[in-house]
């Protein structure tokens, strides 16, 4: 699975150039040219570990019929972040791998090789300016997410529920009906703990509900609390469902394995999660005609974020192979559509289940934009775990306590840096 980010996030990602998608005359063919005879590996990096050995591995012999001196390395890690971070302190990046989640971004040339030569820019590929620093581009956009309710329509067919909700209170009513006929109406995953991302970390649901895409920039001037329409928003929220018996019955004993199964079956109706997760939920057994997307009721706009995060060692010695490698990847989305993920190159439609529905409500797309270093900084030096934070809150006894010392630390920090 991929997930979203980490404090704060920076959701970065890999991306190749197609000739005709990017309207370049550089006439990419299935075919490319060798650019050496010798025979060399190109090392893959990637935290799909539930493709790699299927759909990710077919993409690699085929490149490999194509091109029979160059051999594919996939190499799959569920925590490939944490891989990556120790690969990168000793020079040994793959050729081709995510970026890594919490690096600032005026580190990207120390780590990346610059990939502005793939004929990218922000007219062609969603999220560019995400791989930009000093003008030139270290990582693409692998692919996109839209940010929305999920919902299982046979749930709310037993609940008798004919359309979904417009309002938060509308949202509560849904839920109402949902619990009285025994379905939990929504999933938290409260004990995995990083599914509360879009309330914490993320900020999405903030970004969402303000319409603010540069909302977390908003804290150079702010405590993360401050606005009632951010962070706390999301805080009260979740802890306003637990109280009314929306969410599991047992918070710790939540599993996101589980949780899938259950959306599938329509044992659980609704979760605020990425366009990600459709493939996941059909994985496990759900119809298409049974999965639906609406946005989070109340909202001013529709979070769009690039997702994954693939660039190319700066320390690679197979700099010109790997690109070739990368174009031919994204030619025809053969790699979106072996990780069953949207493409993030302008002007194409779409396939996975949900997007068209939740995009016809009508509201502003917002592309999310990243923190910059200064703030990045500042969560980092403060300590603040949002997910642990959000966990506390909806479980204390003075949650206003759990918001008062975050706000505290963080200020502090912040008047710490200059």
């Amino acid at each position: 699975m991929v997930k979203s980010k980490i404090v704060p996030s920076i959701i970065v990602s890999f991306a190749i150039l197609s000739s005709v998608l990017v309207g370049c005359k550089s006439n990419v063919r299935e075919t490319v040219s060798k650019s050496s005879e010798k025979n060399i590996t190109i090392e893959w990096e990637t935290n799909r570990t539930d493709v790699a050995g299927t759909t990710l591995k077919k993409l690699a012999d085929d490149y490999h019929k194509l091109h029979t001196n160059i051999t594919i390395k996939i190499e799959a890690e569920k925590d490939s972040d944490g891989v990556l971070k120790t690969k990168a302190a000793g020079g040994e990046l793959p050729d081709l791998s995510y970026v890594i989640g919490t690096m600032k971004k005026t580190d990207y040339p120390k780590y990346y090789e610059d990939l502005s030569d793939l004929g990218y820019n922000k007219d062609n590929l969603y999220c560019y300016n995400a791989g930009l620093q000093d003008g030139r581009l270290y990582c693409l956009s692998l692919s996109i997410n839209y940010m929305g309710v999920f919902y299982n329509k046979q749930s709310f067919k037993k609940a008798g529920i004919t359309s979904t909700p417009k309002t938060i209170d509308d949202f509560y009513t849904d839920c109402e009906k949902l619990k009285a006929v025994g379905i939990t109406p929504f999933a938290s995953n409260f004990k995995d703990g990083w599914p509360l991302a879009p309330y914490a970390d993320t900020h999405l649901l903030a970004q969402a509900q303000t319409g603010d895409d540069n909302f977390e920039n908003s804290f150079e001037t702010k405590n993360p609390f401050d606005d009632p329409n951010g962070l706390l928003y999301g805080f009260k929220f979740m802890r306003s469902m637990k109280e009314k018996g929306y969410l599991e019955k047992d918070l710790m004993s939540t599993s996101w394995d589980n949780s899938k199964k259950d959306m599938a079956q329509g044992k659980t109706a609704m979760t605020y999660i990425g366009t990600w997760f459709t493939p996941q939920l059909l994985d496990n057994g759900a119809r298409k005609e049974d999965i639906g997307m609406f946005p989070f009721p109340g909202t001013k706009a529709i979070i769009m974020s690039g997702n994954g995060g693939m660039c190319i060692a700066k320390t690679s010695k197979h700099k010109k192979e790997t690109k070739e490698f990368l174009k031919w990847l994204y030619k025809d989305n053969k790699v979106q559509n072996a990780m069953k993920i949207s493409t993030p190159i302008k002007g194409e439609k779409s396939h996975i289940v949900g997007v068209n529905e939740l995009l016809s409500a009508g509201l502003p797309i917002l592309e999310e934009k990243s923190a910059n270093d200064k703030i990045i900084r500042i969560w980092q030096e403060s300590g603040i775990n949002l997910q642990q934070a959000l966990q506390d809150y909806m479980q204390s006894s003075n949650p206003e306590k759990v918001i008062d010392d975050i706000n505290d630390r963080f200020a502090a920090v912040r008047s710490s840096i200059k």
